[in-house]
């Protein structure tokens, strides 16, 4: 699968379905973290403190490798680093890992482990953890369709602000999915008539 074709499949409006996941890397606060002197840090010294095991670095190192900042895209190795950040629990990157795994970029195709990453980072207050946990609920990929448990993410996340998970949240109450259906709940999630069944994705996610 292409760069374009992973940046398709996080971006367009699905529908008949809501959202499918949050999915892009914020470089810039990636290098700009603590563990990072400056956006001048050179790939060598990133990679040094990868290898020594700062889990912040390869975190930055997989995103750097995933959408070619500075550096040739490479899927597979960007899977590889945001695996060992994501064993060490980082958040970001068990997301980031759970976007490669639900498209099969990088790594084979499983729900299942896509699941299990969100889930992760979701538990850890991680947003796009919570909204991309709260869609394969939604849609059956990976774990057993659960409206209520998809209701439950994104209810989370909306309630630390994600409007894409808003949004979702005044689909479900206008269809009754998962919840008791409410037209005024789902007014005030400010769904456009255009988008009532299915709402775009939008890039959130940050290190």
């Amino acid at each position: 699968m292409t760069f374009n074709n992973l940046k398709t499949l996080f971006i367009i409006l699905l529908v008949g379905g809501i959202n499918c996941s949050l999915a892009f890397a914020n470089i810039k606060d990636a290098i700009q973290n603590p563990g990072l002197s400056s956006q001048s840090e050179s790939l060598f010294e990133l990679t040094e403190m990868a290898v020594q095991g700062s889990a912040q670095a390869q975190a930055a190192l997989g995103a750097m490798y995933q959408f070619g900042n500075g550096i040739s895209v490479d899927y597979v190795e960007a899977a590889a680093w945001y695996r060992k950040a994501a064993e060490q629990g980082h958040a970001l990157a068990q997301a980031s890992l759970g976007t490669m795994y639900e498209a099969g970029v990088g790594v084979v195709q499983d729900y299942t482990k896509a699941v299990g990453l969100y889930r992760k980072a979701a538990r850890q207050n991680h947003l796009a953890g919570q909204v991309n946990l709260g869609a394969m609920y939604f849609h059956g990929r990976g774990v057993q369709k659960d409206y209520r448990s998809a209701f439950e993410w994104y209810e989370k996340a909306a309630g630390q602000g994600v409007v894409l998970a808003l949004s979702n949240l005044g689909v479900m109450y206008e269809y009754g999915l998962g919840v008791k259906r409410d037209t005024q709940e789902a007014s005030a999630g400010n769904v456009p008539r255009d988008v009532e069944k299915g709402v775009a994705a939008l890039p959130a996610l940050s290190l």
